[in-house]
């Protein structure tokens, strides 16, 4: 009965206009939670019955890099598992400050020649000895 009312009372393009967002949704700057709730929405209101291993694959697709790299080395059951994981690395990649340069340093290298307290050491004085 819903399908019927949804072919009859909602124009064809409007269907296509909801699975073109849904195949265009990425996380972007949202959340993991915000991500999902928006692809939830999108798939009900296009009237989508998906199996859920597609509906896991869209949503990895979707995903950030970072995130999705980190968890498809992890194990999930499910598409709600696998929720709760982006969500926990989601987490983790917040408090671990970003640095696009590896082995970039809070601290001078030796080779800067700056002592302990930033300010650059002056040489050890040679003291003669008188005989």
């Amino acid at each position: 009965m819903k399908s019927a009312l949804r072919k009859r009372h909602i124009p064809f393009y409007c269907e296509r206009e909801l699975m073109d967002k849904l195949q265009r949704l990425r996380q972007g700057s949202m959340s993991v939670e915000e991500y999902r709730k928006q692809m939830e929405l999108l798939i009900l209101r296009a009237g989508l019955r998906e199996e859920e291993r597609r509906s896991i694959a869209r949503f990895l697709s979707g995903l950030n890099m970072e995130v999705r790299d980190k968890v498809k080395l992890l194990p999930y059951r499910d598409l709600d598992d696998l929720v709760q994981l982006c969500i926990r690395v989601e987490r983790q990649l917040k408090r671990k400050p970003t640095s696009k340069s590896y082995g970039s340093r809070s601290y001078p290298k030796k080779d800067q020649g700056q002592g302990i307290l930033g300010v650059t050491p002056s040489k050890p004085k040679m003291i003669r000895r008188r005989q």
